[in-house]
C-alpha cells in the first residue's frame, strides 16, 4: 500500500479464531438486487486514485447503510458510506451520528445536520499481517446532492449520491492521509447493525483512542476471552451470530472480513490469543483468483456489557468521562458469548 510512510505504527488486536478454507460455488440465487443505475464511490488518498473494487458473488466494492429509525442496539439516524477494494482489502469510509434525512454540505467537525462524523482508512500491513484503522480527524466534509431513503427492509432500494472529502492522521499523527476528489453513487440499504455502541460518546477523536481511555480503569480479569465487543471497531453485526440461525451464513467474503476485524479490535489485553490475517487470506485470496469461493468459518468466544442497563449501572459507573469499577461489587458486568460466522 503505497498512501502511507513505511514506519507507520500498526495498531491490530486479536481473537481466538477457527478458519477453515474449502472450496464452494455460487448458485444463480445469491446474486446482488440489482440498479437501475451503476454504483461508484471513488477518491484520490494522497493524490492517487482510489476506486472501489469488488468481486462478483463474494465482494461489495461499496455501500450505504442508513437507519431512520432505532434498529436493535443501532441508534436512530446511524449511517456509514463505505467503497472497498476487495483484493486489498483496503476500506475507506465514513461514519454518522444522528443523520438527517436532508441534502446539503455537511462539515465533519461542525455538523450542521448531524450529530458527529468519523471517516476512517483501514487496511492490512502485509508486512507483519497487521489490521490498521486510521480515523484521527482533521477536517472533512461531504455534499449530498441527492438522498432517498429505504422506507424498510422490504422496500425499494433507496438512492443516495454526493462528493466528500477529509484529512485524517494516525494515532501518534505520523502519517496524514488527505482524502480528496471523492465521489459516491449507491443505493440506500437497511442492513446488520454494528455493535451496541451506547457506552461511548461519539466524537471525532480516534474511536480505538477514545475507547482505550473510556475503559482504562476497568478490571479485564474477568474477560477471560480477552475480547470485549464494546471495545471493538464496529464495521459488523457480531451479536446475531450464535451459530443457531440460517442468518449465520454470509454470502460475502468482505463481510467475513468486516465481521473478522470487529473481532480482533475488540481485544483487552497485549495476552489475548492472535491471529493474523496471513492465516489465512494469501490462500482466500489465490482461490478467488483461481475462480473458486472459499468458505469462511469463525469461531470465537467473547465477552460484552450485560444488556439490563439497571443491573450494569450498579456494577459499572462513569466518573470523569471514564468507566470504573463499583467497589465490592458481587458480579461480572460482563456476559460470555460465542460467535459462529461463515461465508461461502
Amino acid at each position: 500500500m503505497e498512501y502511507l510512510n513505511k514506519n507507520i505504527f500498526s495498531r491490530f488486536l486479536g481473537a481466538f479464531l477457527l478458519i477453515v478454507l474449502l472450496s464452494s460455488c455460487k448458485s444463480d440465487d445469491d446474486k446482488p438486487e440489482t440498479t437501475n443505475f451503476t454504483q461508484y464511490f471513488d477518491c484520490k488518498i494522497n493524490n492517487e486514485v482510489f476506486e472501489s473494487t469488488g468481486i462478483p458473488f463474494s465482494c461489495s466494492p461499496l455501500a450505504w447503510d442508513y437507519y431512520p429509525e432505532q434498529y436493535l442496539s443501532t441508534p436512530a439516524g446511524y449511517a456509514v458510506l463505505w467503497g472497498q477494494k476487495c483484493e486489498s482489502f483496503e476500506m475507506t469510509g465514513i461514519r454518522i451520528w444522528g443523520l438527517q434525512h436532508q441534502t446539503g454540505t455537511l462539515n465533519f467537525l461542525e455538523p450542521q445536520f448531524a450529530d458527529s462524523v468519523s471517516p476512517y482508512f483501514s487496511y492490512i500491513d502485509t508486512t507483519q499481517g497487521n489490521f490498521v484503522v486510521i480515523e484521527n480527524l482533521i477536517a472533512g466534509q461531504m455534499t449530498i446532492e441527492k438522498f432517498t431513503p429505504r422506507e424498510s427492509g422490504s422496500s425499494p432500494l433507496g438512492e443516495i449520491q454526493g462528493t466528500f472529502e477529509f484529512t485524517i492522521t494516525d494515532s501518534l499523527g505520523m502519517d496524514t492521509l488527505r482524502i480528496t476528489d471523492g465521489r459516491f453513487l449507491s443505493t440506500v440499504s437497511i442492513a446488520q447493525p454494528p455493535p451496541n455502541l451506547s457506552m461511548s460518546e461519539h466524537t471525532s477523536a480516534p474511536l480505538s483512542t477514545g475507547m482505550d481511555y473510556l475503559m482504562a480503569p476497568l478490571d479485564f480479569t474477568e474477560v477471560t476471552s480477552g475480547i470485549l465487543l464494546d471495545k471493538g471497531f464496529p464495521m459488523m453485526e457480531i451479536a446475531a451470530f450464535d451459530g443457531t440461525a440460517n442468518g449465520d451464513t454470509l454470502k460475502e467474503y468482505g463481510d467475513w472480513f468486516r465481521q473478522f476485524g470487529t473481532m480482533v479490535t475488540s481485544k483487552t489485553t497485549v495476552a489475548s490469543p492472535v491471529g493474523i490475517t496471513d492465516d489465512y487470506k494469501p490462500a482466500a485470496d489465490t482461490m478467488l483468483k483461481t475462480g473458486v469461493i472459499p468458505i469462511m468459518v469463525l469461531h470465537a468466544a467473547y465477552h460484552k456489557f450485560i444488556s439490563d442497563s439497571t443491573a450494569l449501572s450498579s456494577l459499572i459507573t462513569f466518573q470523569n468521562n471514564q468507566l470504573n469499577d463499583v467497589a465490592r461489587r458481587t458480579s461480572s458486568p460482563e456476559e460470555t458469548l460465542n460467535f459462529f460466522s461463515t461465508a461461502n
